[in-house]
């Protein structure tokens, strides 16, 4: 995939007001709980099961097994994860894998979709480049025939295809199934309206951020314990925050493997959870490095 050039085009203006629509709405939903900020036993219950739902779909699903194919799976739950990563506003499975596999094939190069490194020969360069590698990428160009940068496990999966067309219907659920519950618990308009501003927009708008802090801050802050060719970091904060994503060295070190808290007392709930379905003969054939894999590849 190295070999395949990398084309990309501006975001065309209806791109770019969805983007954007997706960022602004859940921080200005946000602010609304100042005053609206009625943080009950089930807002909190809305508010952290969307979070843990959406956000084990990204990181489990998304990225550790369409992206990397770090294990299997039946059909049934394969969807499960597609579904769940759609629904926390990451776009369809294809762009994400593509635009994933793009920052791992050039990671902190020029060709890098995602590097905070651009900017660094700029004034405020640093800033620029944090901004950029968190969310400004997002806002100029997108990758153009995405399919050139996918693997045949994801292009010629028909599941796939499925689940991207129905994009619209996850996002749609994403949103209005919190204040369906608040307003049929609550009985009121009012219990649908802060169950709606804080289990879809206050949720998205954290799941969002702590996403994106591992392109950005994950390739800034944190000890590098692996030999890589990139910049990529170990950061304890986002390895609780993104649910293990943050140990990102590691990951970068063994891009296959389902589990990034690969050193002691490194926790990693998304293997937690990985491990646990194995257990239960729900996943198999886990892509994991042997001791002496990573032994070996500890910088010196």
């Amino acid at each position: 995939m190295k070999s395949t050039p990398i084309v990309c085009t501006p975001l065309t203006a209806t791109q770019r007001t969805a983007v954007l629509t997706a960022v602004i709405a859940p921080f200005l939903g946000a602010l609304c709980l100042i005053y609206f900020h009625d943080l009950t036993r089930l807002n909190a219950i809305l508010f952290l099961s969307g979070y843990l739902f959406t956000g084990f779909g990204i990181t489990v699903g998304l990225h550790r097994y369409f992206t990397h194919g770090g294990f299997k799976t039946s059909p049934f739950v394969e969807e499960i994860l597609g579904i769940a990563g759609m629904m926390g506003f990451m776009g369809t499975i294809k762009e994400w894998v593509a635009n994933h596999l793009i920052h791992h094939d050039h990671s902190d190069t020029p060709e890098d979709l995602h590097s905070p490194y651009f900017f660094r020969t700029q004034k405020f360069g640093a800033l620029s480049g944090l901004v950029h590698s968190h969310i400004g990428w997002m806002l100029k160009t997108r990758v153009a025939g995405k399919e050139d940068h996918l693997p045949p496990r994801i292009l010629d999966n028909t599941r796939i295809d499925t689940m991207d067309r129905l994009l619209p219907l996850w996002l749609v659920l994403s949103l209005a199934i919190p204040p369906a519950i608040g307003g049929l618990v609550t009985h009121s308009w009012h219990g649908a309206l802060t169950a709606f501003l804080w289990g879809s927009a206050a949720r998205i708008f954290f799941v969002h951020h702590v996403t994106w802090s591992i392109n950005s801050i994950c390739h800034i802050y944190g000890s590098q314990p692996f030999k890589t060719d990139d910049l990529s970091r170990n950061n304890p904060i986002f390895g609780i925050l993104a649910f293990g994503e943050g140990w990102h060295n590691a990951h970068h070190a063994f891009l296959r493997s389902p589990k990034h808290g690969l050193l002691r007392w490194q926790i990693d709930p998304s293997w937690i959870l990985i491990k646990t379905a194995e257990r239960l003969g729900i996943v198999w054939d886990l892509a994991l490095p042997t001791d002496q894999q990573v032994q070996r590849a500890l910088a010196r």
